[in-house]
């Protein structure tokens, strides 16, 4: 056994090794003919395969401290509404993460005790374990880290005539997985509608506070994603948008402004 994975093992026949780390097919394999790869000591094999795994994982560039961008997401999600309970089904349908990974995610935070679960007939309703130690600076990080859209959905939701929200610039670069030499600062937010400006600005500023990051919000008419022109519409257009509403399952539908402008 190797790295402290109960799954990193060599099976007595020598059939496979690190078919965990390389996902079956593409684990190293005895009995086929050799290549420089395959000469290497058994341990050099089995790290080559952990780094090519710990690679395809995707940390978030937001904070590239977690396992993956999805876990970041779907732990400030449950952890910053601790009161609320939701199935599997309502996390895969309103964050847009997968059945699977969103299982796979729940069950780790459950044995760290950062969640608990409990079923109602046949469905399984999870939410925050306030109890654990860990609750409140793991919610704090990871709601100033991923939770801006949903504290933008939840506030800007209610202002009228707010048709469209999107956050662009860096954060939302980082958000959609681009390396950057400098912490993200600001946040950039655009606003497609008619909103009573004061009440936008006011929610915005609100939100900033909770999340430590000052909010920038920009409101143009709906549809100048599409129609727009002038150097503020080709910087916005050029970089990932990450959009906050409508909220209809916000990663199913995140696409780059490029391709939004030119629909």
């Amino acid at each position: 056994m190797f790295v402290g994975d109960a799954d990193a093992v060599v099976t007595p026949d020598r059939k496979r090794v690190g078919e965990r780390f390389g996902g079956g097919r593409s684990g190293v394999r005895y009995g086929t003919k050799a290549t420089p790869t395959d000469r290497q000591p058994a341990p050099f094999r089995i790290l080559e395969d952990i780094l090519q795994f710990v690679e395809r994982s995707g940390s978030p560039e937001l904070l590239p401290i977690f396992r993956s961008r999805q876990q970041a997401e779907l732990l400030a999600d449950i952890l910053d509404d601790p009161e609320r309970e939701q199935s599997l089904a309502d996390l895969t349908d309103r964050l847009g993460i997968p059945t699977a990974s969103v299982h796979r995610e729940i069950e780790r935070a459950e044995r760290a005790g950062i969640i608990g679960s409990r079923r109602v007939g046949r469905t399984r309703l999870v939410s925050a374990n306030t109890a654990s130690p860990y609750f409140d600076p793991l919610r704090k990080l990871l709601v100033r880290a991923f939770g801006v859209p949903g504290r933008l959905r939840v506030a800007l939701a209610g202002i009228d005539k707010v048709e469209e929200v999107y956050i662009f610039g860096s954060w939302a670069a980082r958000w959609h997985g681009e390396a950057g030499t400098r912490p993200v600062g600001d946040i950039d937010v655009l606003v497609l509608g008619h909103p009573d400006r004061e009440q936008l600005y006011a929610a915005t500023h609100e939100v900033g506070l909770e999340v430590g990051r000052e909010i920038q919000a920009q409101i143009r008419a709906p549809g100048w994603l599409s129609t727009g022109a002038g150097s503020f519409h080709d910087t916005v257009t050029a970089r990932p948008l990450m959009k906050v509403l409508p909220a209809d399952g916000h990663n199913k539908d995140e696409t780059s402004a490029t391709a939004l402008s030119a629909s």
